[in-house]
């Protein structure tokens, strides 16, 4: 508890002391001292405003109204002073709105994550009442240290959102178009459960799977399709969950593949040419979907699974594929996670092609290949991967390094232990990938939209989940829009309506 009392102030107002008896709020007139404190905030108005130091709120309250469409995150020290702070009259105004959250300074972080969405509120501001800093300067490090980790892994998943919004809610509306009821697929769980990424490594364990045809039951990532396809190795299933058009690209070594096509795994906002071309080869095409909140909202109930992808991860992907068919055993292949013997990816990959294809005498494969790993800066490590053995002359990033940390995250959650690059699960799981609900797109469509409408005429609360479907095409606009402070979340509401509206022509 960091108070002691509460004293009547010039004007009147009770304002609380603190334990030392040193006042948190002018004696003359803390109205005054309130407005310039909200004066002090600079920022467009529908902001995220996380404020350090409750007392009696009247910097709080003076915010409030400066910042209407803002949202107010308030940290009090610990539960004992904030109970104490729910007396005055301001507090109780405060928590009244639903613009309002007050916590503790443990749970400050937790909430920031919780609330803070940068699609509708933009900026997020954190400040502190002077006083309240000066007499809690011992927590405030640590507080504020939580905050910006938090803000930081928000920024990274935001600028996914924003790079990618767009092709999503495209690819996964035109998937949608064409979409009733995955086809029932049944892989022999009875073999062990081959999942192949397209790391250097995979050039040597390639043998092993030559040698071992008949053991395995091999889900291949879409970037190792074409190292497999040059080995005459055919995969019993391949699994793409890239928006981006040169996934399409991964699948052009499908012809070489001979006798029955593999099933083709696609996550409903990968490319619709991808899924086009494999289905025009004969593939049979099944849809797993991501935790995207506009496929989410589309596919509860339907034959689409959701499947786990990590930070956007193939490997993963295909893992949790594998598990969700029942596989209690899966040995990785090419999941190194790291650059090895100065190769970023294994023979045969897309990129060799296009890197062969562009050497000159001045510009070779490998300075193609070197200006490819050094785009970021490199770690050397041991050559001790997590899933390929002992690799000779090799470097890593810190993208690397979280692939393969949340692929160990994934294993334990489900119960696989990880040995040598096997992950093994004592219980074999069953087979949860069947649904029965058809999917009817028009019915849907027109639903989506009629409900987006209500939300823009007025009649709905403007964060529902509908609205919240558009949340990464919302990111993906405000990138687009060199002044998006000076517009709300109703105005780039209005723009994600407008682009759906085009997507009619799919039904009719």
């Amino acid at each position: 508890m960091i108070y002691s009392g509460t004293i009547k102030s010039k004007n009147g107002d009770d304002i609380p002391l603190f334990a030392n008896g040193k006042p948190m709020h002018s004696k003359y007139n803390p109205q005054n001292e309130a407005e310039v404190f909200a004066s002090s905030i600079k920022s467009a108005g529908q902001a995220f405003i996380v404020i350090a130091g409750i007392g009696g709120a009247f910097h709080i309250e003076s915010t409030m109204q400066k910042f209407p469409d803002a949202f107010i995150l308030a940290i009090e020290a610990d539960r004992e002073s904030l109970e104490f702070c729910r007396q005055f009259p301001a507090v109780k105004k405060a928590l009244s709105s639903e613009n309002f959250l007050a916590c503790t300074a443990e749970e400050a972080a937790e909430n920031v994550s919780k609330r803070y969405i940068p699609s509708l509120y933009g900026d997020c501001i954190f400040i502190c009442q002077r006083a309240w800093e000066n007499e809690n300067a011992s927590i405030l490090p640590s507080v504020k240290q939580k905050i910006m980790e938090e803000l930081k892994r928000i920024s990274q998943d935001y600028s996914v959102q924003a790079h990618f919004g767009g092709q999503w809610q495209r690819n996964i509306i035109e998937n949608l178009s064409a979409f009733r009821k995955n086809p029932g697929i049944k892989l022999n769980t009875k073999l062990r459960a081959a999942v192949i990424a397209a790391g250097p490594s995979l050039d040597k364990s390639m043998e092993k799977l030559l040698r071992q045809r008949d053991s395995y039951c091999i889900i291949s990532t879409d970037t190792a399709l074409g190292s497999l396809a040059r080995k005459n190795i055919k995969p019993d299933a391949i699994v793409s969950i890239d928006a981006q058009r040169v996934s399409a690209t991964h699948f052009f070594a499908l012809p070489l593949l001979e006798g029955e096509k593999p099933v083709c795994v696609f996550d409903i906002a990968s490319n619709r040419n991808a899924v086009e071309y494999a289905k025009s080869l004969g593939c049979p095409i099944f849809f797993i979907r991501s935790a995207h909140p506009l496929a989410s909202l589309a596919l509860d109930g339907t034959s689409v699974p959701l499947t786990e992808s990590g930070s956007g991860t193939v490997t993963i992907a295909a893992c949790d594929f594998a598990r969700q068919q029942g596989f209690c055993e899966i040995e990785l292949f090419g999941a190194d996670f790291c650059y090895s013997e100065g190769k970023p990816y294994a023979k045969g990959t897309y990129l060799e092609p296009n890197f062969l294809s562009g050497c000159t005498r001045t510009l070779t494969g490998e300075q193609m290949n070197s200006a490819l790993m050094f785009r970021t800066e490199l770690e050397k490590t041991d050559g001790s991967t997590h899933f390929s053995g002992k690799l000779k002359n090799t470097f890593t990033t810190q993208v690397m390094e979280g692939y393969a940390r949340t692929t160990l995250e994934w294993a334990k959650k489900w119960g696989y232990s990880e040995s040598g690059g096997m992950l093994k699960c004592p219980a074999k799981g069953e087979n949860s990938m069947q649904g029965a609900k058809e999917f009817n797109f028009k019915a849907f469509f027109d639903d989506y939209l009629k409900n987006l409408q209500k939300t823009l005429e007025g009649s709905k609360e403007k964060l529902n989940r509908y609205t919240v479907s558009l949340l990464p095409l919302i990111a993906n606009i405000r990138k687009k829009q060199n002044d998006s402070a000076k517009h709300s979340f109703f105005d780039f509401l209005k723009l994600a309506y407008s682009q759906l509206t085009r997507y009619t022509i799919l039904y009719e």
